[in-house]
């Protein structure tokens, strides 16, 4: 026998399989096709669940990913450096003192590199162009430490000259065009690093998915600023400390050893004793954990004045919401596999007697599954494809789908697809066709009965669980959004003045011509008032410093300095309690007495009580740098996040600190007021497009995460219930039709159609019910975690779980309904007529 003759023979096996596979596909299209309804629920609803649930998990995965990428990560840290005052109040700093990170490599022998850098947005200028950008002053080792990548310039010598600065390609695009950049110089109007810096590199931007952000990098502080001793001096405890600082330990070293250790050090090179080992205490927190990890791992710390760190307890929750979509997806489609397998028990039967063996009724059942989930997976993936781009803008994310992501997918496809089609394929396959034909059709077995029961009971207990969360996250925003602030928010107009500059560059020429833009502003006659602060009430973070009642130098308090003009407390309508407010005349001088004995202060009802004063008014308040007395107190305003309670607060006439305005404006005509104050803005500085906007908008950024979690539980709660329903819907259909001959006879002898309707829904009551008593205990302390991140937050009463309940019996009762009024409502001559 040749080889040619021998080749049918090793190709039967493979034709045989062939012709099997396109006949189970025959069948599987054929099946579809023939109940499009089922058909229809079971790839929407699947695939729906598979969109919703891989969108979560592709920011979900975005989150997570924050500084992952740098170079050895699990090895970095962040010094903090954690006060715990007198009154128990607990205080987190992110800024150490400046040289710290220069001798930690040669005090611990365990710390491999470290580094440092002060950050914060600065006024840069290049040519006619002018646009405020991150500006890092950082050691030279900065690039290696966080792996930034250096496009053009030697690491090694890129900072070595004075005032050399490296910025990112898409800064150079944006400031020079396609013009290269190298030698270019650029100014920076500041008043600690004001002045002329050479372009002499260029690096990587940093990716989004970064707690570092950065747009210019030096390494220059400009002699002769007073502030300069902050980066390289050991200072008292009183003084501001900018440095952030990181360090790199060696394989194997306990960071918690190096946390002990750096009182010590401190207060060695100091020369000033701090009582830290009483009062202060350090802590080595991971980089990978600051973005999603920080309000956890350091209770009491709310972040700093740049982008709102995030809370993983969202991220879980976000990841939860997806879970349980997904799942109900799945239970939908198992439940309906298997509701409709026990119909085709005859063509089981049929297809023993022509000779089908039990292996190949597996793989048909299997196959069908298979097929309709990878029809679902394919409509999923298309679904992401064009609902990513707007669901990054909304997450002001730069959402991808990545190939991991993709084989979740396929591997969900694969366990859903095999696992719904396990029931018809191992149970039907097993009965013997004289048994099943003699019936023509079998009843589902009171196993499979109580597993479909349990899986609806499931799917509405999630279901439960996302309407009775959004309902509660919705009533926490809605506080948020209706708490008293202590101040009048609405219709003020704020605008950034540009902080302070000794350089007689154009943001401090209008700093310093305040005063006639607060006249030029109050010309218009919708503009009652125009004030300058050093931060935005409700969304500033105010400098700290140690403050001594009456001079006592053993009663010091760190409290928040607010600077503010004379007329920020009319603006804002912040009540005065007692005393009264510093004048105009005042104001204007303010800054010739810094340091001078005579400066006033306004405190709040939280100073007042700290200091211990029943009657402020009068008493001496000393502070490092000022000296003066109390003359009058306000209300407790929400000057911070709400986030946080209030704490102690001195507003001073600190004219050097201004940086905003804000200007109190009449709602009528607001169109005309806003292009006025546009129009006068670009008269002092027409170089500059203005920053204006209305404190009410400035204010909710800080929510804005809340907000979204919030949103995504509605837009869950919608989809779970929508995916809920086309399910119910299904089962409602296959319980009726199983139940057909039971309706007739019931009809026969008399039953009324609402006696049937009430008789096929009680179940799914019952069913409802069950899911309530496993969803309340669940979403009560789920919730009650996510709101202890809140200083201010509802109580958890029983109205959002009775109106959950009673919206999904609602829901479930409709959906059911329809299918028992269109059962009950069928002539029993139909149903009995061939019994």
């Amino acid at each position: 026998m040749t080889g040619s003759s021998l080749l049918p023979l090793y190709l039967y096996p493979m034709k045989q399989t062939l012709y099997l596979a396109k006949n189970y596909l025959t069948i599987a299209i054929r099946n579809l096709l023939r109940h499009p309804g089922y058909s229809l629920i079971n790839l929407s609803g699947l695939a729906l669940g598979m969109a919703c649930a891989v969108l979560l998990a592709i920011y979900i995965s975005y989150e997570l990913s924050y500084d992952r990428f740098r170079p050895e990560v699990a090895r970095t840290y962040r010094v903090m450096k954690q006060t715990r005052h007198a009154n128990g109040r607990i205080a987190w700093n992110t800024g150490q003192q400046g040289p710290l990170a220069t001798v930690l490599p040669e005090e611990f022998p365990d710390v491999e590199d470290a580094t440092r850098f002060w950050a914060g947005l600065r006024w840069i200028n290049a040519g006619e162009k002018s646009f405020q950008q991150m500006f890092w002053l950082s050691d030279p080792n900065v690039f290696a430490f966080f792996g930034i990548e250096i496009l053009t310039g030697d690491p090694q010598t890129v900072l070595q000259d004075p005032f050399s600065v490296v910025i990112t390609e898409s800064i150079a695009r944006k400031f020079f065009g396609t013009i290269n950049p190298i030698g270019k110089t650029i100014t920076v109007d500041h008043n600690l690093f004001g002045g002329t810096y050479q372009i002499t590199g260029l690096i990587r931007q940093a990716p989004h998915n970064s707690r570092f952000q950065y747009d210019f990098i030096t390494a220059t502080m400009p002699q002769g600023v007073r502030q300069r001793r902050s980066w390289d001096h050991w200072l008292p405890p009183a003084y501001s400390r900018p440095a952030n600082t990181y360090l790199r330990l060696k394989p194997g070293a306990n960071p918690e050893d190096i946390a002990r250790k750096l009182p010590e050090l401190v207060e060695r090179y100091a020369e000033i004793a701090e009582d830290e080992s009483e009062t202060v205490r350090y802590y080595l927190h991971p980089v990978s954990r600051m973005h999603l990890y920080s309000k956890i791992d350091m209770p009491g710390f709310t972040g700093d004045a740049g982008r709102p760190y995030k809370d993983i307890q969202q991220i879980y929750l976000l990841g939860l919401v997806g879970f349980f979509i997904l799942t109900i997806a799945c239970i939908n489609f198992m439940n309906l596999s298997t509701a409709r397998s026990v119909s085709r028990a005859k063509e089981v039967g049929l297809r023993k007697v022509v000779g089908a063996y039990r292996p190949h009724l597996i793989k048909q059942f299997l196959g069908e599954s298979l097929l309709l989930s990878a029809l679902s997976a394919c409509i999923a993936l298309g679904l992401v494809y064009l609902a990513l781009p707007p669901f990054s803008a909304f997450v002001q994310e730069n959402l991808t789908l990545n190939s991991g992501l993709t084989l979740w997918i396929l591997g969900i496809t694969l366990f859903v697809g095999l696992l719904s089609g396990s029931y018809p394929a191992l149970y039907l396959s097993a009965f013997e066709p004289a048994t099943v034909l003699k019936g023509g059709a079998i009843k589902a077995g009171s196993a499979q009965a109580h597993v479909r029961k349990g899986l609806v009971v499931l799917q509405f207990a999630i279901s439960i669980i996302l309407i009775i969360g959004t309902i509660i996250v919705a009533d926490q925003m809605r506080l948020i959004q209706e708490k008293d602030l202590g101040f009048n928010k609405e219709e003020v107009v704020v605008a950034s003045i540009f902080r302070q500059d000794r350089y007689q560059s154009t943001g401090g020429q209008l700093q310093k011509r305040y005063l006639q833009i607060k006249d030029a502003f109050s010309q218009h006659l919708n503009i009652t008032t125009v004030s300058a602060t050093s931060d935005l009430p409700g969304n500033s973070w105010p400098n700290r410093e140690w403050f001594f009642p009456e001079g006592d130098p053993d009663r010091g308090v760190e409290v928040r300095v607010f600077g503010a003009d004379e007329a920020f407390i009319d603006c804002y309508d912040i009540p005065l309690l007692s005393g009264r407010n510093y004048d105009r005349t005042y104001a204007e001088r303010a800054w010739e007495r810094r340091g001078k004995p005579g400066e006033l202060f306004v405190i709040n009802e939280t100073a007042a009580k700290v200091f211990g004063w029943t009657d402020p008014i009068g008493k001496t308040l000393n502070s490092h740098v000022r000296k003066g007395h109390v003359i009058g107190v306000v209300k407790d305003f929400h000057y911070r996040p709400l986030y946080e309670t209030i704490e102690p607060l001195v507003i001073t006439a600190a004219w050097y600190r201004l940086s905003h305005l804000s200007m109190r404006v009449r709602p009528q005509e607001l169109s005309e007021t806003m292009a006025f104050l546009q129009r006068t803005w670009t008269e002092f500085l027409p170089t500059r497009s203005p920053e204006i906007a209305f404190a009410s908008d400035q204010l909710e950024r800080w929510y804005r995460d809340d907000q979204r979690t919030g949103q995504i539980f509605s837009a869950a709660f919608v989809i779970a219930i929508f995916v809920a329903c086309l399910g119910l819907l299904g089962l409602a259909a296959f319980t009726a039709e199983q139940r057909t001959k039971e309706i007739g006879i019931r009809k026969t002898m008399g039953a009324s159609v609402w006696n049937l309707v009430i008789l096929l829904c009680r179940e799914f009551v019952i069913l409802v019910g069950i899911a309530n008593l496993i969803a309340y205990p669940i979403i009560y302390l789920a919730m009650d975690r996510w709101l202890q991140h809140f200083a201010y937050r509802i109580e958890l009463g029983a109205t959002p779980f009775v109106l959950g309940s009673l919206l999904t019996l609602g829901i479930a009762l409709l959906t059911v309904s329809t299918q028992a009024w269109k059962a009950a409502r069928t002539n029993p001559t139909e149903t009995l007529r061939y019994e």
